[in-house]
């Protein structure tokens, strides 16, 4: 039993993880001796959690009171997060992160999730054990990473190539350890069963990597790790391709695991990694596999029920802890938090003039919260419909990720997904036109077609067509703005009942006989898009329709069937 203010040597934790890992001394039998207990460790939690949640709950707050305001926040800052006990000395998280170190996975994955069914977060707590876990999980793909990723001695081999180099930078990195490379001797002092074993092939590579992920999380310390997130990464895109290619179908191959993997440390590790779009390359060249149903489907559990201050866990907030599962991450919050501070900041000083310094700092907050920062645009484009082209001309700088993102976003915007804004009115006072947001959203959404046909529409033109088959047209208006805008078609205003034979075919031609055969000689602007554009939109339209009659057409198959073996059957 340790002495509470006499702090516990690390070799004695050494030890007993490698009396442990061998078998020798059972987990069992040494934590009832351990210090301090499990009600202590509780109450710890739950205190740096309050504490953390409050900080995060005031960060970028601003307050009329400015002499309390400030006064408060420096006791905040400066207060210990930790007031009942010292995290060095916990002997249950420090055996833990021994067991880590020497890659006893098994031992230390029982020791956390007990833990995690008291409420308690060991990674929270001691951000090292993440660490360990990291340099874990470097050691157990390193054999298939190597193999899978890097092309084979005899095709990289160049003839009359330069002799190497022999300068002193050359031979620094050739004796350079790769991360890994220390926990990996330790490993090979253990039993095998009491080991996470190296992958070697590509098929067991989930089953293998799965629990590690799933106690990791998407939390602060894999954003410390850009390596080893690119590593899982490339793995993954192979694993997929590998599946893909043996006949399996997406929906086959994105279940269970797999998915669970993607949706809970995949796609939000990306928060982790500020401004960094190397990190977002990476993961796209996994999700382009994906269609966008399932690729939407990740983007709203990467949304989570609320973005920023809104997401801080309320049960944190009053002292009794937070859900390791159902709440999001302190640190995503607070990356949210800083993203959105900063999308706001640009947005303020935008103009005409600054739009090629403002565009790239917009992009640069964009990279790792594509969501919030879309969030916040989306909302000043449906206040402020003259922001369209300026906002529109600031998306050549972001990623191809982060423009499938804003389609996901302009989605909810207009009242799709699961956390899409089914409560706005979509008219106006009158009840008749639509509303001025709306208005604005049709606008937007063909002017980015138009700049960018390659990011995928059919999300937004399934949902128009869902809304139509229920009886709505108010969202109408953004098809109609796709066909125009985007698609470069010219629509003649109340249709072409009206219009003689003479008129009709002159509008085919130039604007000049357009001109001299239409009433007035007046006739509407139409943008026109090159032709690889407008095959672009009119090919997604056209996939999304054929689909829709596909359907219809089964369901009047079934009905006559039905038909058939019920002649006197009334439908």
């Amino acid at each position: 039993q340790q002495i509470a203010n006499k702090k516990t040597p690390a070799s004695l934790y050494q030890t007993c993880a490698f009396l442990a890992a061998h078998n020798m001394v059972q987990i069992s039998d040494l934590i009832p001796h351990l210090h301090p207990n499990l009600s202590t460790i509780i109450d710890c939690n739950k205190t740096l959690a309050k504490h953390v949640a409050t900080r995060l709950k005031n960060l970028g707050a601003i307050s009329l009171n400015s002499t309390k305001d400030a006064t408060d926040s420096a006791t905040l800052e400066h207060q210990s997060p930790s007031t009942s006990m010292d995290i060095t000395k916990n002997q249950r998280l420090g055996l833990i992160n021994a067991l880590l170190s020497f890659g006893a996975f098994p031992l230390a994955f029982n020791m956390i999730l007990q833990l995690r069914k008291s409420g308690i977060d060991a990674i929270f707590l001691l951000p090292s054990i993440g660490t360990n876990i990291c340099q874990m999980l470097h050691a157990t793909i390193e054999p298939i990473y190597r193999s899978t990723t890097n092309p084979p001695r005899h095709l990289s081999m160049v003839h009359n190539a330069p002799p190497p180099m022999t300068n002193t930078l050359s031979k620094r990195r050739k004796n350079s350890t790769k991360p890994g490379d220390a926990i990996r001797d330790k490993m090979s002092l253990l039993p095998i069963e009491s080991v996470l074993l190296p992958i070697h092939e590509i098929d067991s590579f989930v089953e293998v990597v799965y629990e590690p992920l799933k106690l990791l999380g998407a939390g602060f310390t894999i954003g410390k790790d850009p390596v080893l997130y690119c590593k899982l990464c490339r793995l993954f895109r192979c694993f997929l391709k590998r599946k893909i290619d043996a006949g399996n179908t997406v929906d086959q191959v994105v279940t269970g695991k797999t998915l669970n993997i993607i949706e809970s440390f995949l796609v939000p590790s990306v928060s982790m990694f500020h401004s960094n779009p190397a990190i977002c390359s990476e993961l796209w060249n996994c999700l382009e596999l994906f269609p966008y149903t399932i690729r939407y489907k990740l983007y709203d559990a990467w949304r989570g029920a609320s973005l920023e201050r809104k997401a801080v866990s309320k049960q944190a907030l009053s002292g009794d802890g937070y859900s390791v599962v159902d709440d999001k991450p302190f640190s995503r919050v607070e990356t949210e938090i800083n993203t959105g501070l900063s999308c706001r900041y640009v947005l303020r000083r935008l103009s005409k003039d600054t739009i090629k310094d403002m565009g790239k700092r917009l992009a640069k907050a964009a990279h790792n919260n594509p969501i919030v920062v879309f969030s916040s645009v989306l909302s000043q484009i449906e206040s402020y419909d003259n922001l369209v082209g300026l906002m529109v001309d600031t998306f050549k700088f972001v990623t191809n990720l982060a423009l499938d993102v804003l389609g996901y976003c302009i989605l909810t915007s207009l009242g799709g997904g699961k956390v899409g804004d089914r409560g706005r009115s979509k008219l106006k006072s009158d009840g008749v036109n639509a509303a001025q947001w709306l208005s604005s959203l049709e606008q937007f959404t063909g002017a980015f077609w138009k700049k960018f046909p390659d990011v995928d529409i059919r999300g937004v033109l399934s949902f128009l067509l869902r809304r139509l088959q229920e009886g709505h047209t108010l969202e109408l208006g953004v098809l109609r703005t796709l066909l125009t805008t985007a698609g470069g078609l010219d629509v003649v205003e109340g249709g072409t009942g009206g219009l003689s034979v003479i008129q009709l075919e002159g509008r085919a031609g130039s604007q000049l006989l357009k001109r001299e055969t239409s009433s007035f000689g007046v006739v509407g602007e139409c943008t026109m898009c090159n032709d690889t554009r407008r095959l672009k939109v009119f090919a997604n339209i056209a996939a999304v329709l054929s689909c829709e009659r596909a359907k219809q057409d089964r369901v009047i198959a079934k009905l006559k069937a039905i038909l058939v073996a019920s002649p006197d059957r009334t439908l």
